[in-house]
């Protein structure tokens, strides 16, 4: 997405750190509150509130009966709840898995592919020119008058007067500068790249060289005096310290075209061959992988996935016996499976010998509580 807008990671990451510092203001205003004294009192008093209690615990256990249930009570009770008691719908499956991790694995990448692909990635690569400055500011409110703009420049003037001197720039700031962000630190406003500050005052930061003191410069803000104090020169990574990442781009698209052309021979093949999933795992060289019994929850894994167990038993798969379309259960994931059923049971009841111990635990529980 960055590199369709002509944008470096590295620049994405800068925009990013200057809007977060930008509304941490913003977002101390809107998350602050008011609050009264009574209301202060009495979030106190519900938070700090303390209770004594008594209590008598009485232990279920002793009030269960262990004697023999009457059979017709357990018989009662069996055909009353006969939906508890039932063996689910349950089937068995064979299938293919098509993974693109699994493809290309431990293929060396050809150094003109990691070249090539360089090359097209260059942008992302650059870092742009970054500068440290400081700066004074006198402020201008919008739209004010020509006295106030003439006051103010000639406060700024003052100001370049001192500095020129030889007062140092820090002291000056914290004194004068009416920036409450930076004059603390001296004006320091720390490093920053094009397209962040106000258009005036960035065309002025990068004009000056390092450590000199600008004239007055104009912007939105109101007058300021700018020097700069560190420059980091444009840079772009070589090749050398971005070819480990190369290759794994070149060969995770390289699995990924390998992957979908598999993944459409692998759709027709189980389609042209619907009673059977080995012509497929013949031909493309994939194991034929076997369930346990599985059930409408689903198993692990991806006989977990629903749109895996959906198809499982549908009615094309379950009925007809035929091969599922390809699933893809993670669009994320570059992974795809074809399944059939080989055996499958209906829901059935459990016969009363099976349940009988859990019917008499439930009564009895039932009778204690």
């Amino acid at each position: 997405m960055l590199q369709l807008q002509g944008i470096s990671a590295l620049q994405y990451e800068d925009s990013l750190r200057q809007r977060i510092v930008g509304t941490q203001i913003q977002r101390a205003l809107a998350a602050s509150e008011l609050v009264t004294n009574q209301e202060l009192t009495e979030a106190v008093r519900l938070d700090r509130q303390q209770r004594r209690l008594s209590y008598l615990r009485l232990p279920k256990a002793d009030y269960r009966d262990e004697a023999p249930l009457p059979e017709e009570e357990i018989q009662a009770w069996y055909e009353s709840h006969a939906d508890r008691y039932r063996t689910p719908e349950r089937v068995k499956l064979t299938y293919l898995v098509l993974d693109a991790a699994n493809l290309d694995a431990g293929q060396p990448v050809a150094e003109e592919a990691l070249r090539d692909r360089y090359a097209e990635q260059l942008e992302s690569f650059r870092t742009p020119e970054q500068r440290r400055a400081r700066h004074i500011l006198i402020t201008l409110e919008p739209g004010a008058d020509d006295a106030a703009e003439a006051d103010a420049k000639a406060r700024i003037e003052a100001v370049r007067a001192r500095l020129t001197a030889g007062e140092a720039f820090a002291a000056v700031a914290q004194e004068v500068s009416q920036d409450p962000g930076s004059a603390p630190q001296g004006g320091d406003l720390g490093l920053f790249g094009k397209g962040v500050m106000d258009p005036a005052f960035e065309g002025a930061t990068f004009a000056l060289d390092l450590g000199q003191l600008s004239e007055p410069v104009r912007s939105a803000f109101g007058y300021h005096l700018i020097e700069v104090t560190e420059i980091q020169p444009e840079s772009i990574k070589p090749f050398e310290e971005v070819r480990d990442q190369l290759a794994i781009e070149v060969s995770q698209g390289s699995a990924e075209s390998a992957f979908y052309d598999m993944a459409e021979r692998l759709a027709n093949l189980v389609y042209e061959h619907p009673d059977s999933l080995e012509p497929a795992a013949t031909t493309l060289g994939l194991p034929l992988l076997t369930s346990d019994w599985l059930g409408r929850e689903g198993g692990v894994d991806l006989l977990a996935n629903p749109k895996v167990v959906a198809a499982a038993f549908s009615d094309e798969v379950l009925r007809e016996g035929t091969n599922s379309d390809l699933i893809e259960p993670e669009p994320e994931i570059l992974r795809a499976i074809v399944l059939r059923v080989t055996e499958h049971e209906e829901a059935a009841p459990k016969p009363l010998a099976e349940v009988r111990e859990e019917i008499i635990t439930t009564l009895r529980d039932r009778k204690a509580a």
